[in-house]
């Protein structure tokens, strides 16, 4: 399939119709920011055409930021009571970010339960990727693959009941220690805890990280401001997330690595007490360690779970029973009721309750839920609280009548004062317990952070904020390069400049351009790291880099960038080409390749791409009878559209000249598609303006799909119609899949149901196929037309095979005729090896981090694979930019290098997850039509005309900028004159 896209570093402004360069259209918004956000809210309201949940007034560039308060549960709580829906639901905006928040039991179930595959999801922060490698745990983990294999690692093999239980040995002996904190660390690490008072070091590091992670972070509330800003926003963050996370890496690997010695000894000596999940002493380290090449974790994945579940595992228990002991306080009826029954549970001289009275105390349990509806870590909670409990009777200290309940927000909520209690009937315990309960402790105190919420700080930032932006975005550069040094290998960069990066080196041939620079910058691997904007752009030119990025770490850059324009033309994005990496594209994809273009499919329309083959012949031949010249790229155009749109709605095309419509309606997609998009470059900036800045296209790339929209709707019901039709004359539309008549629009709605398909993700694939069907066929036919006319020798020995290859009598080449044809096979090949319809491939994006030839390339980075470059290479290419197709015959038969995404050095349709799935398709209608323009046809050049002008042009396929102008005669008549 033709592989559409707008590249996102094409520069547009350099073409015919503008003088203006790529550095003036990008720093232009930036001088005109402040003027624009100001604008900002009125317009965003008058856009709102879909029904949004209620909503409170808000204010221009903060939202409704000033409405939160220290708590922020108690202000949302507040706010719905006041402007929420029935249903419990309301929507904010907080600073840039819209928000939704459900405060009802229906809505809850709504979100959690209905819809939860759609909210399962993260947003990310600078601070969370920095401290938790990507993040690539479970908790703060972006909803996907790598998220669904962390989960399942955890509940299979951590938190599994059998394991939880096989811990009871570590909770009833660190209850007579010191906190929740050395039950978790003794779970996750074992005695190993207790060396060089590592336990101590966990809880410092764990109290550094609550109080990063609840601060104030920029880009939660703009996270486009502090991408534009290149960082300089963020970079204090930054920073202390670096250091943090360097003192937790110091510390994770000094005791993953003893555990692996541990395990290393243990199976050097056959012993099997160590290392195995089955063994009731191992802890999560030891499991960790055991099921590392079985998940292909890496050394951060099990830094990144292990941090999570130390900081996650502590501070909710501990919250949890200070709460539970600050009510039982407060609450004496229910304090005596609760020490009774556990008490009367506990057999005559134990001193300590253990885990299996537990059963026998459901007071205790109903506390507990009480305290905190929804709950975390039961099983070290229930322990502690009973054995306070059964061992004490509690008083207030002297001069105290009560306990402040007030609350502190962070991430968790937790008291905002100390609980002070005087315990009495103190059963002797180690030496250390009864001060480490008396609140003596001061060591793991989380309220040593400010008790203000980073929400009540939002109105006062923004406005100093924007005053700055511009005096701060010429630091940019300074910041950024100071930084990057001392960090991850990155590959090599050529110098940039400030704000616009590496734009300025880009011309109006991205991919000639792309070359050239790898050439004097890149390196010997072929890769070369650019920051196009603020976008990081890692840039494939060789054959090895292209291995590595499209074989090796496929699944790693499986995913797209994002862009307002193909979000609006094509539902979210909800089709193949330009969807995210996820389910919905790999169910999007199965569809395509399983139902439509499978090789019994491409066959089944072999009918439509010889009748247009027909007609195409048909009208040059008219044209070959009075010697007039004929536009070959408009012909092969018309002629390559007509074929997909019959393919994907069969006849009903020719209804009220709807090809004509699809025509236009395609020309109009492709020139906003490969038009200027400012957040190609600057993602952030545009959604922090509110969409301002993107605003015409937006509205250009809705007026398209709504233009779409209103002829597919009407083909779309008239397929419908006809399939019901067919079911009730119990005719075979009841199983249209079978059918080799049946267009592509009758195979999506007989799996529409099967599929769960929408009428949006069905117009999306559709718009998709018609698009790319069309360009990348009619694009390749020209070319090869207009090497042929250079190439009178190939053209001649191209008219020779295909000739003799039709029986004598036969007027149409006929696909079955195709076979034998050698030559035409080797014509296209090096047609698609010089002049590949996507140059750069479509765009992918990395949804990790990951490392290819020893480079750190980070999630979020776009990658282009300049396969024009690397198809033109002469040191995998002879005579690279000679056009000649027999370097594909190896005696006599096609054969050397393919295009099928094996061979890296061609690879024109691309390779792996990706690549194009309708390449079959293509091919097909590339050699019916050709067979048949040189079987009928002898060609010359227009009078006055001597060569051919192969000056190309970059939009969103590579095409020439001259249309394609050639005189035909029949062959085996000649020329009079011209007319």
């Amino acid at each position: 399939m033709a592989q559409e896209i707008s590249v996102d570093i094409v520069q547009q402004a350099a073409g015919e119709s503008s003088a203006m360069s790529i550095a003036t259209l990008l720093l232009f918004p930036l001088m005109m920011m402040l003027i624009l956000l100001p604008l900002r809210y009125f317009f965003t309201r008058a856009r709102r055409n879909s029904k949004l949940p209620p909503s409170p007034p808000a204010l221009p560039l903060i939202g409704h930021g000033h409405l939160i308060g220290s708590l922020p549960h108690v202000s949302l709580r507040d706010l719905a009571r006041r402007h929420g829906g029935e249903d419990g639901l309301m929507l904010l905006r907080l600073g840039a970010v819209p928000t939704l928040v459900a405060s009802s039991m229906r809505a809850a179930r709504e979100v959690l339960g209905t819809h939860d595959r759609a909210f399962a999801s993260r947003p990310r922060n600078v601070v969370s990727d920095v401290l938790l490698y990507g993040p690539s745990e479970v908790v703060f983990q972006p909803y996907g693959e790598g998220w669904r294999q962390a989960r399942k690692l955890v509940t299979t093999h951590l938190l599994n009941t059998n394991k939880v239980i096989s811990f009871r040995g570590n909770r009833e002996e660190e209850l007579l220690s010191k906190s929740t904190n050395d039950i978790v660390c003794r779970a996750v690490a074992g005695r190993s805890v207790r060396i060089e008072g590592r336990d101590l070091v966990f809880r410092q590091l764990i109290d550094k990280t609550f109080t990063l992670l609840g601060g104030l972070n920029l880009d939660s509330f703009y996270p486009g401001l502090a991408k534009v800003a290149g960082g300089v926003l963020m970079l204090p963050a930054r920073r202390k997330a670096e250091k943090l996370r360097a003192e937790w890496s110091n510390l994770l690997d000094k005791v993953i690595n003893e555990h692996a010695d541990e395990i290393a000894s243990a199976q050097a000596s056959h012993d099997k007490s160590v290392g195995g999940d089955k063994h009731v002493e191992s802890d999560f380290i030891h499991v960790l360690l055991s099921v590392q090449e079985e998940y292909g974790l890496t050394r951060e994945n099990i830094k990144a779970i292990l941090f999570s579940m130390l900081a996650a595992g502590t501070d909710t228990s501990y919250i949890v029973l200070e709460y539970t002991m600050a009510e039982l306080m407060l609450h004496q009826d229910v304090m005596a009721k609760l020490q009774a029954e556990v008490r009367k549970s506990v057999p005559n001289g134990q001193k300590f309750v253990n885990e299996e009275d537990l059963t026998r105390m459901t007071y205790l349990k109903a506390v507990i839920k009480e305290t905190l509806r929804i709950n975390y870590s039961l099983a070290s909670m229930e322990i502690i609280l009973a054995n306070l409990l059964h061992q004490f009777d509690w008083e207030l200290p002297k001069g105290v009548d009560a306990i402040g309940m007030t609350e502190v927000f962070r991430l968790t909520v937790c008291r905002k004062e100390k609980l002070f209690l005087v315990p009495s009937s103190v059963i002797p315990s180690r030496p250390g317990y009864d001060a480490a309960w008396r609140g003596e402790r001061v060591d793991h105190d989380p309220r040593q952070t400010a008790n203000s919420s980073a929400m009540l700080l939002l109105p006062l930032l923004f406005l100093p904020l924007t005053m700055t932006l511009i005096l701060l975005l010429p630091l940019h550069y300074i910041f950024t390069t100071r930084s990057a040094k001392g960090k991850s290998k990155l590959p090599p960069s050529p110098p940039a400049l400030p704000l616009i990066g590496h734009a300025h080196l880009i011309g109006s041939l991205p991919h000639v351009s792309l070359r050239d620079v790898a050439r004097r910058h890149g390196g010997e691997d072929g890769l070369m790291l650019l920051r196009l904007g603020v976008v990081p752009t890692l840039v494939a030119s060789s054959m090895r880099a292209a291995q590595q990025v499209l074989c090796t770490h496929d699944r790693s850059f499986a995913s797209r960038p994002r862009a307002v324009v193909s979000d609006v033309l094509f539902y979210g994005p909800s089709e193949i080409a330009f969807q995210p990496y996820g389910e919905r594209w790999r169910q999007a994809k199965r569809l395509a390749t399983t139902h439509l273009f499978n090789i019994n499919k491409v066959q089944s329309f072999r009918g439509i791409r010889e009748e247009e083959a027909g007609l195409l012949v048909d009208i040059i031949s008219r044209a070959a009878e009075t010697c007039t010249v004929v536009d070959m790229s408009k012909l092969l155009n018309k002629c390559t559209n007509d074929i997909m749109c019959c393919a994907v709605a069969g006849q009903s095309i020719r209804v009220n000249g709807r090809d004509m419509v699809f025509r236009k309606l395609i020309d109009q997609t492709f020139k906003i598609l490969g038009g200027f998009n400012l957040d190609s470059f600057y993602p952030g900036m545009t959604n922090f303006a509110g969409g301002l800045l993107v605003l015409s296209s937006r509205r250009k790339a809705k007026r398209v799909r709504d233009g779409w929209s209103e002829v597919l709707d009407k083909v779309i019901d008239e397929h419908a119609a006809e399939l019901a039709d067919a079911k009730r004359n119990h005719d075979s539309g009841d199983d249209c899949r079978e059918n080799p008549e049946v267009d592509f629009i009758h195979v999506l709605l007989s799996l529409q149901e099967k599929c769960a398909l929408t009428r949006e993700n069905i117009k999306a694939i559709l718009f998709e196929m018609l698009g790319a069907g069309t360009n990348s066929p009619y694009l390749t036919l020209e070319f090869i037309m207009a090497e042929l006319m250079l190439h009178q020798d190939v053209m001649a020995k191209l008219q020779a095979e295909v000739r003799k290859s039709i029986p004598k009598g036969q007027k149409v080449v006929h696909e079955d005729d195709l076979t034998s044809m050698i030559y035409l096979k080797a014509v296209i090949k090096e047609t698609l090896r010089l002049h590949p319809p996507v140059p750069l491939l479509v765009p992918r994006m990395s949804h990790e981090d990951c490392e290819v030839d020893g480079y750190t390339i980070q999630a979020g980075t776009t990658l282009l694979v300049n396969v024009w470059a690397i198809c033109r290479d002469p040191m995998y290419w002879v005579a690279p930019e000679e056009f000649m197709p027999d370097r594909f015959i190896y005696n006599g038969e096609i054969g050397g290098v393919d295009f099928r995404g094996r061979d890296f050095q061609f690879l024109p349709f691309g390779s792996g997850r990706r690549m194009c799935p309708a390449m079959n398709y293509s091919l097909a209608s590339i050699e019916i039509i050709l067979a048949n323009l040189i079987n009928h046809f002898d060609w010359e050049f227009p009078s006055g005309v001597d060569a051919i002008d192969m000056t190309e042009r970059f939009q969103v396929f590579t095409c020439r900028r001259e249309k394609l102008l050639l005189l035909p005669s029949l062959h085996g008549i000649t020329h009079p004159s011209e007319h």
